[in-house]
């Protein structure tokens, strides 16, 4: 596998180099940290429905038997973004209904299902002021029901049983920061557009730094309009990136080779993310939780088991944010994050046990991301992290345990870029762990530290 990596690796390498040695030299000084989006609101709805069906049949000691399953899942998802200079918000709802219909036939038969159906919405903004200082409102619902039903030929198989759980998650929050963090690889795509004409010879000149960013705003507004087919969609960007420059007189012929450049940077140049700015936020959100279990066995004299459980819980943030490209190529991100979370949790046990349980978890995490972009296909980043957990346990006014968590992780990853739905990816990460839990009971203590190597090789498509 590690040789495999290294391969990949310095295959990723030259394709790079070679590549960087194509582009044009003179847009290299161009800042693309200080530009920012124009006004965008974009919206999606996706449709996910799968169906799947298994059959095994396997002997056993002469015992025959099978057994067949048919699982559905669909999913819709609705995404709404907006972003101008006053507000930023994204709004996510999905529901879900995964199925799985089984039947098992052996010396007794039996027949189950089960349905879990989910709703979640939620909602994030950012609310500006004229200076970088914001409001920060977010709101989170989220509904999950369990429905199981299994029915099996022996009275008193412990098969037999119907259950109906319930989770129902309720979040808000609230809470002020300073700064903005915005997107930039529409400028980069810009600037992988010019140099690529350039280098063909079909510009008439060469652009100014504020000429540049008109062109990535007519860029990231033409990418955020609503289609529904997507050879129209094409059709509208590429005619809009053209326009643009007939209207600057910025090109000089517009044959096959100008249209093929044209439509390759489209496709390639902005399929790594790049972010510039800083901000730094305080937030606190309280939630409430609720469970209810609720299962009925057809033995045992009918035992009927429920359990409900209902969570209090608050928490405070302080954030801090830092992205960075310090010229077309090198990327410098920071984030960090500290966290304290108090939970108040009473759980009630087949309606006559109640036990009540306090949580305080304080955790701090930082992390560093260097990385390196040397052309439309190919990217490097490696990433150091590390963080630190303490969280204390109480039952009835008992301590029960405390849990001391240490982590640090070093991650090199490249990716390239076959085509703009197919990537290849890479990665080796290095983890040391470090843990100590402490109970009330010191034979019980646990405490120890490991150190472990990580190799991968992933290859995705993607369908949309």
């Amino acid at each position: 596998m590690k040789k495999t990596i290294v391969l990949i690796s310095v295959f990723m390498l030259i394709i790079s180099v070679l590549n960087s040695y194509s582009q044009s030299k003179e847009y290299d000084k161009i800042d693309i940290s200080t530009y920012y989006s124009p006004s965008i609101l974009r919206q999606q709805l996706d449709l996910t429905f799968d169906l799947s069906n298994t059959f095994s049949s396997s002997n056993h000691n002469s015992v025959e038997s099978s057994q067949n399953s048919f699982n559905w899942d669909v999913k819709p998802i609705y995404n709404k973004y907006k972003n101008n200079r006053s507000i930023v918000s994204d709004l996510n709802i999905s529901g879900s209904t995964v199925g799985n219909l089984r039947k098992v036939s052996s010396a007794n038969m039996t027949n189950s299902q089960s349905i879990i159906s989910t709703f979640y919405a939620g909602y994030d903004m950012l609310l500006y002021s004229k200076s970088k200082y914001h409001l920060i409102l977010n709101a989170l619902a989220s509904y999950e029901n369990e429905f199981g039903r299994s029915k099996s030929d022996l009275s008193q198989d412990g098969n037999n049983f119907d259950k109906n759980n319930n989770f129902l998650q309720l979040n808000a929050g609230l809470g002020f920061g300073y700064g903005r963090i915005e997107n930039v690889e529409d400028a980069r795509q810009a600037v992988y557009i010019l140099s690529a004409l350039t280098d063909k010879n079909r510009m008439a000149r060469t652009l100014n730094e504020d000429e540049i960013f008109d062109f990535a705003k007519v860029i990231s507004s033409v990418k955020n309009k609503r289609h529904l087919d997507s050879r129209l969609r094409k059709i509208e960007e590429i005619t809009a990136v053209d326009s643009f420059l007939v209207k600057k007189s910025l090109k000089s012929g517009s044959d096959a080779t100008y249209f093929s450049t044209l439509n390759d940077m489209w496709e390639y140049g902005a399929l790594a993310n790049r972010k510039s700015g800083q901000i730094l936020q305080l937030s606190a959100n309280p939630g409430f939780t609720s469970k209810n279990e609720d299962t009925y066995y057809e033995f045992n004299n009918n035992l009927t088991v429920k359990n409900e459980n209902t969570i209090l819980s608050g928490m405070v943030q302080l954030k801090y944010q830092y992205e960075k490209p310090t010229n077309l190529y090198w990327q410098h991100s920071i984030v960090a994050n500290i966290q304290y979370t108090y939970t108040d949790e009473n759980e009630l046990h087949l309606s006559s046990t109640e036990n009540k349980f306090w949580k305080n978890n304080v955790n701090a995490t930082g992390e560093y991301t260097l990385g390196y972009y040397p052309n439309t296909r190919t990217y490097f980043t490696g990433t150091i992290s590390a963080n630190s957990m303490f969280e204390s346990s109480d039952m009835e006014g008992q301590s029960i345990n405390y849990i001391r968590k240490n982590q640090a992780i070093l991650t090199l990853q490249m990716f390239y870029f076959f085509s703009p739905r197919l990537k290849l990816s890479a990665n080796l990460a290095l983890n040391y762990y470090n843990y100590e839990i402490e109970f009330n009971q010191s034979a019980w203590n646990t405490k120890y530290n490991y150190l472990y190597a990580r190799a991968g090789v992933k290859l995705n498509y993607s369908f949309f």
